[in-house]
């Protein structure tokens, strides 16, 4: 992130500007190298959380958390129950 400098900064003004696909578009387009790093950072981000959210939901839905990690305590398993809960229940 340090890299990025005021790509940085100016990434958080522009993080709400337009869709989310031109502003991918426009990411895939730019050609700089720190640019392009960062998205893969990003994508592997969003791969593994979503493969989490998803794994834990099926969990959630089995109740079968006793026998991950921390019994289903962690904080990402409470909030997605309770989530869970409002939606479902």
């Amino acid at each position: 992130m340090a890299r990025l400098g005021l790509l940085g900064a100016l990434a958080t003004k522009v993080s709400t500007w337009g869709p989310a696909w031109l502003r991918r578009l426009i990411v895939d387009i730019c050609p700089l190298s720190t640019i392009q790093d960062m998205k893969g950072i990003v994508d592997i981000m969003d791969r593994t959380s979503s493969s989490l959210f998803s794994e834990r939901e099926t969990l959630i839905t089995m109740g079968a958390l006793a026998d991950q990690t921390a019994g289903g305590k962690d904080i990402l398993t409470l909030m997605r129950r309770r989530c869970f809960r409002l939606v479902y229940c």
